[in-house]
């Protein structure tokens, strides 16, 4: 039996210049988010990955944060 591959699995960690990427955040952004305490990495063999699932709750946060401010403009 032959098996196909997936290639269309997500990562579940991504360096700095993927993270960037995907984000849509600058290198030093995320650094910086970093160094603030609002994102963390973890090291494997060396190097810093981003794990998918705290860069989508930081977005998540982020996106959820704007909104309100923007429901609480809207309603003054």
């Amino acid at each position: 039996m032959v098996r196909s591959i997936n290639h269309s699995v997500e990562p579940i960690a991504l360096r700095v210049n993927d993270a960037a990427r995907v984000t849509g955040l600058s290198r030093g952004t995320l650094y910086k988010l970093l160094n603030s305490g609002k994102l963390k990495t973890v090291k494997v063999a060396g190097r810093r990955l981003f794990l998918r699932e705290d860069l989508l709750a930081l977005l998540t946060v982020e996106t959820d944060g704007a909104q309100s401010k923007t429901d609480q403009s809207t309603r003054s």
